[in-house]
């Protein structure tokens, strides 16, 4: 009752008390997302099928919705439990953004200096990388409902999951009226090839 509250005082949605919701708390499975040192992309990715499994063996529903960017977890959704699979996608898992900068050996958050400055390291993190982007983009692929937040989550969602088929910009709600005077307005939804 308390998360539904805070959906309707965040968001503005009522939820219909005829809707039957199930919250599955994760909280004694929480050590599955333990961040590794090395090859986090794949780990933690392994730990979201895990923890999946976990929460769909509790509660199936006919629609898994994920709101954290875990394509991996479709895997479990779609093909073992069976369900429709709808994303609402902030950011992606991996970006070209962190292809380029590790293609380009320039040091940033996803590429330590001691990696940029080795070629044959580059090289072995780029193959980890373009893989993982193969298989992040097989699972995207079998999301039902792709929903992405902006139009730069579209254009890297649009080339990792090339088979995802429609993708819709969906903005996340922005109360305009707690702006003060701005005279800006905000669109809450679009979808730029629905004309």
């Amino acid at each position: 009752e308390r998360v539904l509250g805070r959906v309707r005082e965040r968001f503005g949605i009522v939820i219909s008390k005829g809707l039957r919701v199930t919250f599955v708390h994760l909280h004694e499975v929480k050590h599955l997302l333990d961040k590794p040192k090395r090859l986090t992309l794949l780990a933690e990715s392994w730990g979201t099928i895990k923890l999946a499994w976990y929460a769909l063996n509790v509660v199936t529903p006919h629609v898994y919705i994920d709101t954290t960017g875990c394509a991996f977890t479709f895997l479990v959704a779609k093909i073992l439990a069976g369900c429709k699979v709808a994303t609402y996608v902030h950011y992606p898992t991996i970006s070209t953004d962190m292809l380029s900068l590790v293609w380009e050996r320039r040091p940033s958050y996803n590429n330590d200096v001691e990696i940029s400055a080795n070629r044959l390291v580059t090289y072995g993190k780029l193959v980890y990388y373009a893989a993982f982007a193969m298989m992040y983009g097989v699972v995207g692929s079998l999301s039902d409902l792709t929903m992405v937040n902006s139009t730069w989550t579209k254009g890297h969602i649009s080339r990792l999951w090339r088979m995802a088929g429609r993708i819709h910009v969906v903005f996340p709600p922005v109360d305009t009226k707690g702006l003060g005077g701005s005279t800006t307005t905000t669109a809450i939804a679009a979808d730029d090839d629905d004309e």
